[in-house]
């Protein structure tokens, strides 16, 4: 926050007061607005990864079946020779 010398007597400075205010509420407002888009980004990291997770953790359940699946069908074909 910038500061001014406002005179109680004359009001001297009030206009330089003001301009001050104005600028800090400017501030504010970006600084809220870049602190919300890297929130949302973070959010949006999170849920990308949790995807990511979800997706590698089902192609490793998939490849598990396929794998179970190969394992049966050679097994079967062992004992069709026999």
């Amino acid at each position: 926050m910038k500061s001014c010398g406002v005179s109680a007597v004359t009001g001297a400075g009030v206009k330089e007061y003001l301009i001050n205010i104005e600028t800090c509420v400017k501030e504010y407002y970006e600084y809220l607005i870049q602190l919300s888009f890297r929130v949302y980004a973070e959010l949006l990291k999170e849920k990308r990864e949790k995807a990511e997770k979800q997706k590698k953790k089902l192609a490793e359940e998939n490849m598990a079946k396929f794998m179970e699946d190969l394992k049966i069908t050679s097994e079967k074909k062992e004992e069709k020779k026999q």
